[in-house]
């Protein structure tokens, strides 16, 4: 009784997933649940293999929704991961359903499994990332006979079933991800070097600039090739001018940059590189943000040459970079003091000068309106102003709106003529002595560092 209805509860559950399915395609999925039992029941592995041959081999790509993973033989488990791939798979296994199928995560992560097992095939990474970029996940019921052969496997909803695939696709992305980084990255790095040393930086510049858009993702892989080039410039004769390469590997940096904002490898290389094209100011801005850099990525983990960053810890080796950006920015400073003193003294004295009509046409066009409006209002209301009374300096009523008076003599006139009433007059000379307060407004140099002035062509400066 127990193993009639246990059989009984499979075929709903077949009948559940199938539901939809054309009259072709349902005994092809029949077949495929056949073959798949023969290997995970009967324990005939190369003759289910064999058997699933020659059902792709009959069927190629005429199905609309095929039966996943033919050849690959899953572990029953009604979607609760991807399955392991059995021994001698080859992910071609996975080719023809995954090109009929291409929005079924879980045959997407079955690939990846299958390239990631291989151990000699490094596209693992690419398939997982597609599976976790799949937007519009179909039923992965509707490719999988494994669902079949499950009790229950048809009692989950589609929405679960998807939300099952997504989740092992997650499980296996971190675990292929972290193969990636450790394994794959840091061989291959290594062998650009070796060869590099062996043969000249020259010949490996293109494999790492390979290697940097193949790993798009690692800052390992970026930095490889920065380094390369770096060191194929370097190599350069005397009388080259390295500036042209080392500005299109900057631009190239600055492209990517934004995608590891928390690298410290590559913070501390392009403030060195913007400081050797003279970009002082530039680097400068790169060393602050490295020094006050929250999450930092373990340097251990990008720096090229491997192991090139001292320290026992993320502590020591994030301190060791740190050590060296302070550094970088003693030679700034010492590189832009030599600058001021080879500067003329005419040099100097307009180095600071600031044009209005210049910051106005700045705030106009590199702010939005909205944000800029108070601040290109108010330069407008100076050059006004000082157009009108000859002088940058005015004083407000304290009740009358907008009014601006050119001097506090004006403006304690402005009060005893508009406002005598309630006595304000005389209370005001009771606390203020309009002789110190006019003492203390001598031309138009209101900070100690900042005056006010008109140059020759009428720009107030």
């Amino acid at each position: 009784m127990g193993r009639g209805s246990r059989a009984q509860r499979k075929e709903a559950a077949a009948a559940a997933v199938a539901g939809g399915l054309d009259d072709e395609s349902r005994a092809l999925r029949k077949e495929a649940a056949a073959a798949l039992r023969m290997s995970s029941e009967d324990g005939r592995y190369d003759e289910a293999i064999a058997r699933a041959e020659e059902l792709a081999a009959r069927h190629p790509g005429v199905l609309r929704r095929p039966p996943a993973a033919l050849g690959s033989f899953p572990t029953p488990g009604g979607g609760g991961g991807p399955p392991q791939p059995p021994r001698g798979l080859s992910p071609r296994a996975y080719g023809g359903p995954q090109g009929l199928a291409s929005n079924c995560v879980e045959i997407a992560t079955s690939l990846a499994m299958a390239r990631f097992v291989c151990l000699n095939d490094d596209c693992a990474d690419v398939e997982i990332i597609r599976a976790m970029r799949i937007s519009s996940p179909t039923d992965p019921a509707e490719n999988n006979v494994a669902y079949d052969l499950v009790d229950g496997g048809g009692s989950t909803t589609v929405k679960e079933r998807i939300a099952n695939a997504k989740a092992a696709a997650s499980s296996r992305y971190n675990e292929i991800l972290a193969h990636v980084f450790v394994t794959v990255i840091p061989r291959a790095v290594r062998d650009l070097l070796d060869i590099a040393k062996r043969d000249g930086a020259a010949k490996e510049v293109k494999p790492a600039k390979a290697l940097a858009e193949r790993y798009s993702y690692s800052s390992r892989a970026l930095f490889a090739h920065a380094h390369m080039d770096v060191q194929f410039a370097r190599g350069l004769a005397p009388g080259i001018d390295k500036r042209p390469f080392l500005d299109r590997l900057l631009s190239d940096l600055n492209k990517q940059a934004h995608q590891f904002d928390t690298s410290l490898v590559l913070a501390m290389f392009r403030a060195k590189l913007l400081f050797l094209l003279d970009m002082h100011l530039a680097a400068e801005v790169e060393c602050n943000r490295a020094l006050y850099m929250k999450g930092a990525a373990d340097p251990s983990d990008e720096d090229v040459p491997l192991g090139s960053v001292p320290g026992e810890n993320s502590e020591e080796r994030e301190f060791s970079i740190r050590i060296d950006l302070g550094r970088l920015l003693q030679k700034i400073v010492l590189a832009s003091k030599d600058y001021w003193y080879s500067l003329p003294s005419e040099k100097q004295d307009s180095f600071l000068f600031v044009g209005f009509n210049s910051m106005h046409q700045h705030y106009a066009k590199n702010y939005e309106v909205e944000k800029s409006m108070s601040r290109l209002q108010t330069i407008s209301d100076a050059i006004s102003l000082v157009k009108k009374c000859k002088s940058w300096r005015f004083w407000i009523c304290p009740y009358c709106v907008g009014k601006k008076n050119p001097d506090i003599d004006s403006l304690f006139q402005h009060l005893r003529n508009k406002h005598a009433e309630g006595n304000v007059w005389p209370k005001l000379q009771s606390v203020l002595d309009p002789k110190s307060i006019s003492s203390t407004s001598q031309g138009d140099c209101f900070l100690d560092d900042v005056t006010m002035c008109q140059d020759l062509k009428e720009n107030y400066v």
